[in-house]
């Protein structure tokens, strides 16, 4: 499947400009300049996906999907689409380290490598800006490194010369990247975790709760500062990263909690330890201290009494209204039961698997509608419940939105959403393959 094409340590290390090209495509290889693809990942009985089955459909996306007759990849969960082109961190191998672009062969319908940047650790996260400027992190360094998509060079490696380290945490990366267009702005938020912890949750320190931002400016490519809020934690998404830049430039972040990791659950748990929705201003690279929105408690405050909360897949639309998938049901009988049992040391390891299942896979979600001035919630209409935590994506393409609907019972597949009438329809279902949760049109 590969034929690769390498840059060296040093240059990824030291540069200050590379004029190397890695551009690897194939002359006389027809490229898909339009399409779609259908991405599904295989996990264990516990819930931790394994591989990725991936198809590419030319014209349409067949209402039932087999894709065990596609092609099956490593991990492609990660996948970045920007025009004709994807970009992930390595595929196949949990030892090699590669920022990879891939394209749609025309004539096997498959993917091809036609770009790769070898890097001294695994991608964190990724965006693309232009043709000219895309961005990334490494699991195991604390800068910013831009990189032209087309050549596949990278440009600039943007040291954080202050940047915030927990001392006696193993891991401290940046999983995730903000970029806001007016000013040029990049914002980075530091995840840091320590695994010898039974509590295992991010953003904890001295028992007081925070997130961290790094702030670079992207046309002097320097840092500026570290914004600091210091009531919540674990900024990020599961399934797609998508932090959310209205018209303005307001920045809207969201955070997920403790998930009850800390003892701070049910009516116990504090603000910090849900999910909410934080604010940087436009213009400003300071949180807004007096701005939370709690959309799962907005929604029903009954659900203060749930175990955890989930608030995943945000995504923006336009003038302040975004969507996002949130916790809308009342803990499960069965999951309460084995949550006393953990609680009592009781659990044994095929409960806790039980558990872990379903928490991520029970249908106890919904997809709805933000009003982030405002802060108020509205259900989506046509789409039905799904699992909160099993890698909610959401993405728009034409002006219409796509939400992967998932449970352990019946839905697994994308609807389609559009805003024009307010209503949903089921774009696919997969019937075998995976659990769905991406879908990418490609774009000249």
């Amino acid at each position: 499947m590969k034929n690769l094409f390498t840059l060296s340590l040093l240059s990824v290390l030291l540069f200050t400009s590379c004029d190397e090209d890695n551009n690897i495509e194939n002359s006389s290889v027809e490229y898909a300049t339009s399409g779609h693809l259908v991405n599904a990942v295989v996990q264990t009985s516990a819930g931790v996906g394994t591989s990725h089955f991936l198809g590419y459909f030319e014209d349409e996306v067949p209402t039932t999907v087999d894709l065990t007759q596609y092609t099956s990849y490593g991990n492609m969960h990660s996948l970045t689409s920007y025009k004709k082109y994807l970009f992930n961190g390595n595929s196949e191998s949990s030892i090699a380290n590669n920022l990879e672009r891939y394209q749609v062969n025309v004539e096997t319908k498959e993917l091809e490598l036609t770009g790769e940047i070898v890097t001294t650790s695994s991608i964190g996260a990724l965006k693309i800006i232009s043709d000219e400027v895309g961005l990334f992190t490494l699991s195991e360094d604390l800068a910013l490194y831009v990189f032209n998509p087309i050549s596949m060079t990278v440009t600039k490696r943007i040291e954080v010369p202050n940047a915030v380290k927990i001392p006696y945490n193993h891991k401290q990366s940046y999983y995730s990247i903000i970029y806001r267009e007016a000013d040029k702005k990049v914002f980075l938020p530091l995840s840091t975790r320590n695994e010898a912890s039974p509590a295992y949750y991010y953003g904890v320190v001295d028992e007081k709760s925070h997130v961290w931002l790094e702030v670079i400016d992207l046309d002097t490519m320097v840092w500026e500062s570290t914004a600091v809020h210091d009531n919540a934690q674990d900024i990020g998404s599961r399934g797609n990263e998508n932090f959310m830049v209205d018209e303005s430039g307001n920045i809207y972040i969201t955070c997920q909690g403790s998930y009850g990791l800390d003892g701070k659950a049910s009516v116990y748990a504090t603000v910090d330890a849900r999910p909410q929705i934080l604010k940087i201003p436009a213009g400003l690279t300071e949180f807004d201290m007096d701005y939370s929105f709690n959309p799962v408690e907005v929604y029903n405050p009954y659900l203060a009494g749930n175990f955890a909360q989930f608030m995943q897949g945000a995504i923006y639309r336009e003038n302040g209204i975004a969507y996002a998938c949130i916790s809308t049901e009342i803990d499960s009988a069965r999951i309460s039961e084995l949550l006393g049992l953990f609680a009592q040391n009781l659990l044994d390891g095929a409960g806790y698997d039980e558990l872990r299942y379903l928490v991520i896979n029970s249908a106890t979600s919904r997809w709805v509608s933000l009003d982030l001035v405002n802060k108020t919630v509205a259900v989506l209409e046509g789409i039905p419940l799904t699992a909160g935590y099993a890698y909610p994506f959401s993405q728009e393409f034409g002006g219409k939105f796509y939400f992967n609907v998932f449970d352990n019972v019946s839905e697994n597949g994308m609807y389609e959403y559009d805003p024009a009438t307010g209503g949903a329809t089921k774009h696919y279902e997969l019937s075998a393959g995976g659990q769905a949760v991406q879908y990418i049109q490609l774009q000249e």
